[in-house]
């Protein structure tokens, strides 16, 4: 029995999912702010969840290269007023090679290995595989939540 088979499931919808709240965004789109103090930009969003992806492939022992572009979006980082790195179109598609590589590891997970330690901190707490997928996936999910309020506040329709 595939313990996180669920979890391989609700990654691939959020491949759908971020595709469909960022579709039809101009470059100003990218690079709305929610107020006039700042906050995350739909473009370091994209950014972000494609690094955060790269991160869980090398936590679950895949080769990922690290590539320049990687430390503009990872934690604690404050997005720029630019694009600083790659068109949105490579970020996206980073974030969909990865997810896929990451959705069939996920399959692979034998319960031994999902009660394993995870090998890098969790801000959670999570030590195990497990806990960490779990807790990835919650991240995840609340950057394409603010991605869906970035896709209302610039005008662009809902999805539901």
């Amino acid at each position: 029995m595939q313990p996180l088979a669920s979890l391989s499931r609700l990654y691939r919808f959020n491949d759908r999912l971020i595709d469909l709240t960022t579709e039809g965004f101009s470059d100003d789109d990218w690079l709305h702010r929610p107020s006039r103090r700042g906050g995350n930009h739909a473009y370091w969003i994209l950014g972000h969840l494609a690094h955060s992806r790269r991160g869980i492939l090398r936590g679950l022992g895949r080769s990922v290269p690290t590539v320049p572009w990687e430390e503009h979006f990872k934690r604690g980082s404050k997005p720029g007023e630019g694009m600083d790195g790659p068109a949105p179109a490579e970020l996206k598609g980073d974030f969909h090679s990865s997810g896929e590589t990451l959705a069939n590891r996920i399959e692979e997970i034998t319960p031994e290995e999902a009660a394993a330690p995870y090998v890098r901190k969790v801000p959670d707490g999570s030590q195990d595989v497990a806990g960490a997928m779990h807790f990835m996936l919650w991240h995840e999910a609340g950057h394409l939540g603010q991605l869906t309020l970035l896709r209302r506040a610039v005008g662009k329709p809902g999805l539901a």
